[in-house]
């Protein structure tokens, strides 16, 4: 009787596939995929599990660089040349606005040239050939601006803006150091007149990028000085080009 029951219920089409699916080996892609897989998977659980551990590198980092930065550009200012060439183009243009309906308006002119003389006249702090010329060139062009400023009663230099006025900081700084002709303060100095002709003036990103310029321009300085080794020998072409 269980011959013929056996007999009469023959296996079904889907046991006998599901049973060869379960004995037919993988595909070749399958066993190529599987490591990579799992490779994957472990570098995803390892990436998860340190990565507060590699974000607070990162800011420990970039709390260094910050530092850093700020730290030789404190060092760059505590030069007076380069403390009076940056302080005084913003100080004196918030002091003739406050005072200006109270003075003559040929006041103005007079104080600023005064403080172009004492730029132009005075010693840079390391002196070559072309500083040399140029100083020459602005000492003798001074005199004839001063005379057409005066004529016109009118200052230019208040009608700047806060970019300009910083423009007009850092050349006035390489020039009072002697390095403007340096490759380092010329690249620098381009590459800030063609950012910030690019930004508008009345916006965030304006006076966050002067804020940056001048920190970048004083550790300019502070790599100059460091690059510039007073006490190895110099040659005849370096003393006189100041590089």
């Amino acid at each position: 009787s269980s011959n013929a029951s056996a007999s009469s219920n023959p296996p079904s089409p889907t046991s006998e596939s599901s049973s060869l699916s379960s004995t037919s080996p993988p595909t070749p892609l399958a066993t190529l995929a599987s490591p990579l897989l799992a490779s994957l998977s472990a570098a995803s659980s390892s990436f998860l599990s340190k990565g507060a551990q590699g974000w607070n590198v990162f800011e420990d980092v970039a709390m260094g660089l910050l530092y850093r930065a700020h730290e030789y550009a404190f060092k760059s200012m505590t030069s007076f040349n380069v403390m009076c060439t940056f302080v005084f183009p913003f100080a004196f243009k918030i002091t003739m606005r406050m005072m200006y309906w109270g003075m003559p308006q040929w006041a103005p002119v007079c104080l600023w040239y005064s403080y172009l003389v004492h730029v132009f006249y005075g010693n840079s702090d390391y002196m070559s050939l072309p500083v040399s010329i140029l100083l020459w060139v602005l000492r003798a062009i001074t005199p004839v601006m001063f005379l057409m400023e005066g004529v016109s009663e009118k200052c230019f230099a208040l009608d700047m803006t806060g970019s300009e006025l910083l423009a007009v900081s850092g050349i006035l700084a390489s020039i009072k150091r002697g390095d403007i002709f340096h490759p380092i303060t010329l690249g620098f100095t381009g590459m800030y007149i063609l950012v910030m002709s690019c930004v508008p003036e009345q916006s965030f990103l304006n006076t966050l990028l002067r804020y940056c310029s001048v920190i970048l321009w004083l550790n300019v300085f502070y790599l100059v000085d460091h690059l510039r080794d007073v006490s190895k020998p110099r040659t005849h072409v370096e003393m006189v080009w100041g590089v």
